[in-house]
């Protein structure tokens, strides 16, 4: 969506300025997670999240009244400050709070709440006139932010303080020597995040594709919204899965997931339409529910509480990476495959290939790991 409102008035930015814009916000939300460890474990859980919120609101009201690309591109910065400060604090509280076994089903919850705020928005917005109000549509967001930072302080009073134990950003990076251990055990879910970030976010510049070179379907938004809503009304089910697919082989659950980021890039780069979309969206979602919900489990299940801050910021920041990539490197790419005289559905058949190799290598790994456990 964001991709759209930058071309519309006030902003009229050209692709390049688009793609760099797209970068730095898919690399600052939630990818400064990092930074923000050492003040979430200061002011606690709950004040973190209502700044976390406040901050969002207030810098896309600040974009919208001074659209230039400068402007622009500091706002995304202060968006991602506080997003990052929001999810940091959400689930380092579920971590620190609930015992393993819950673990699962909180991080699910978690994410169905999120992602039923989430489907609404594609919906409203394209049933407005997002074209003609870019500015106003960026309003309403920003206003949303500010009634959720609301909301927050009367509501939600009470707190749960961090142990002191909890190292930040800085402290781990000074002690990181007697840290390797659990850095090396992290690394693989790390290299899983990206590659499956990687995969689900340019989701988010389908309806830039359409618009560019296609026509927009009319039902787009609802399209788009289903991912969402197929995760709050199917997460427990599919975690439930991940859980049995686990006491066989991380590599099977794990698989299973790019397997279904395969068959979406499959359906959708057949046949480009208003049809395949929706098969697109419903096996990419269903890699989603397999992968992403259980990341923040499979890292707090593996190290010590007091590195929790920092693997989990971690998380944050791989998926940022892989968010700037998708997305920055997606409108660049189909910008000079269509300048150049190819068709940009080539872009597509590249991520086709790639997930195909991938769920490929974690099959084979899977069933490796499945005749060694036999003997």
């Amino acid at each position: 969506m964001l991709p759209i409102l930058l071309r519309q008035a006030p902003f009229h930015f050209a692709a390049s300025r688009i793609a760099v814009l797209l970068g730095i916000f898919g690399l600052a939300d939630r990818g400064l997670g990092l930074l923000c460890t050492s003040l979430v474990l200061r002011f606690g859980y709950r004040k973190s999240i209502l700044v976390g919120s406040l901050i969002p609101g207030c810098s896309l009201f600040v974009l919208c009244f001074l659209p230039s690309f400068e402007v622009s591109a500091m706002s995304f910065v202060l968006f991602g400050v506080g997003s990052s400060l929001t999810s940091l604090a959400i689930r380092l509280w579920i971590a620190s709070s609930l015992d393993e076994a819950k673990k699962i089903d909180a991080y699910g919850r978690l994410y169905r709440m999120i992602n039923f705020a989430g489907g609404l928005a594609p919906v409203l917005i394209f049933l407005l006139p997002y074209k003609e109000y870019a500015e106003m549509t960026l309003i309403g967001v920003a206003s949303l932010y500010i009634l959720a930072a609301i909301i927050i302080f009367f509501l939600f009073k009470t707190d749960t303080v961090p142990s002191r134990e909890m190292l930040d950003f800085f402290r781990f990076i000074t002690s990181i020597k007697h840290n390797l251990h659990a850095c090396r055990k992290v690394l693989p879910f790390y290299i899983v995040q990206i590659l499956s970030g990687f995969a689900l976010n340019q989701m988010h510049v389908v309806p830039y594709y359409f618009d560019s070179f296609l026509s927009m379907p009319q039902l787009i938004g609802f399209a788009l919204a289903l991912n969402c809503f197929l995760i709050v009304f199917f997460q427990s089910f599919v975690s439930h899965l991940f859980r049995l697919l686990l006491k066989k082989s991380v590599f099977l659950a794990f698989a299973t997931g790019f397997f279904s980021f395969f068959l979406s890039f499959l359906s959708f780069t057949l046949l480009p339409s208003s049809v395949s979309i929706w098969f697109y969206i419903v096996f990419l979602t269903i890699g989603e529910m397999m992968i992403f919900p259980n990341m923040d489990y499979m890292i707090t299940a593996r190290t010590p509480q007091k590195l929790h801050p920092v693997f989990l910021a971690g998380t944050g920041l791989i998926f940022a990476m892989s968010r700037s990539f998708a997305e920055g490197g997606s409108v660049f790419s189909f910008g000079w495959l269509h300048k150049n005289g190819f068709d940009p559905k080539l872009w597509w058949f590249f991520n086709l290939f790639l997930f195909m190799l991938i769920s490929l290598f974690l099959g084979y790994k899977s069933f490796f790991a499945k005749n060694c456990n036999n003997e």
